[in-house]
């Protein structure tokens, strides 16, 4: 895509986020409804095209997905049945402007500097599930920059065994290709997301690990179907 195209681009992304942050304090009661019409937007605009695998267990409370650009976020937002609550680095959230979408979406938002950090989140994600909400956690931290998944954090395995969750694995194919926030590039494309087998983690069995392990499976699957 051309330097044009790619800034008039960021610049209705630019316009499109400052409406909906205003409509989400507006109108905190339909936060969920402004955000999943901006998502679905978002992505047609983008010209992503959604290829969805598996079912959502809306039974779920925390889902626990792979992390490759922003669009991750956008593209889940646009067709989850339920309200997810995302948690996030800070850093995001201190980012001025853009960062107040997740203070009118009430999202979590951890400080990792913070010796607390665990203790905060444990607290604030039983917040959000007292309130009907679920939890959606990239358990890698940031965002992958090859094929490989990287090291889980711990942060997402203590909240599913010390709440005793039903957690879905969500695997994300081909959004850093459509919206590469590195490169500032945009280009329309296939967007797999695929949604693995269920479970309630339990303290007995390595399901952390193993979830690894089957998400990557997958996204090398995906990534074969891509080339």
């Amino acid at each position: 895509m051309s330097k044009i195209k790619a800034f008039i681009h960021y610049f209705f992304g630019f316009f499109s986020i400052s409406i909906t942050i205003i409509l989400m304090y507006i109108f905190p009661n339909k936060s969920r409804a402004v955000r999943k019409g901006w998502a679905k937007y978002q992505t047609a605009m983008l010209g992503a095209k959604l290829k969805i695998n598996g079912e959502i267990d809306k039974d779920a409370k925390l889902y626990i997905i792979n992390h490759r650009s922003m669009l991750d976020i956008i593209a889940i937002e646009s067709f989850m049945p339920n309200d997810p609550c995302w948690v996030a680095k800070q850093e995001i959230t201190d980012i001025p402007w853009f960062g107040r979408i997740n203070h009118a979406g009430k999202m979590i938002s951890i400080d990792r500097e913070d010796k607390k950090g665990l203790i905060t989140l444990l607290k604030e994600v039983k917040e959000k599930l007292d309130s009907g909400r679920v939890i959606m956690i990239f358990p890698e931290g940031t965002r992958s920059k090859n094929d490989k998944l990287l090291e889980f954090k711990a942060g997402a395995k203590l909240v599913a065994e010390k709440y005793n969750l039903k957690v879905q694995p969500i695997v994300v194919h081909g959004t850093d290709k459509v919206l590469d926030t590195q490169s500032h590039s945009i280009n329309s494309g296939t967007v797999y997301i695929t949604f693995l087998e269920s479970f309630v983690a339990q303290k007995e069995n390595d399901w952390f690990e193993a979830s690894r392990v089957k998400m990557q499976e997958e996204y090398t699957r995906l990534s074969s179907l891509a080339s």
